[in-house]
């Protein structure tokens, strides 16, 4: 189990409190791997979402929630045990 909030693009299920995959929100992710993987900079993806108004349930996109999503182990298939 992850132990800290779920992150975007996930939901923490309430039962088993395993993380779930967000339908809508883990579109978005993959969007932004897409543009950082064609080379666009975190404050470019930043700009993008947020003209295209992509979906968020709290706050803006900043270049450092970007940031946060790109470097996120749980995104980028790391997980270590424990921490």
């Amino acid at each position: 189990m992850h132990p800290a909030k779920a992150p975007y693009g996930y939901t923490r299920n309430s039962e088993t409190g395993h993380l779930e995959v967000e339908p809508i929100e883990v579109q978005l992710v993959k969007e932004i791997f897409e543009l950082c993987k064609q080379g666009k900079s975190i404050r470019s993806i930043a700009m993008t979402m947020k003209d295209n108004n992509a979906y968020l349930k709290v706050g803006k996109w900043t270049s450092d929630r970007v940031y946060k999503i790109l470097t996120n182990s749980i995104y980028i298939g790391i997980f270590e045990y424990g921490k």
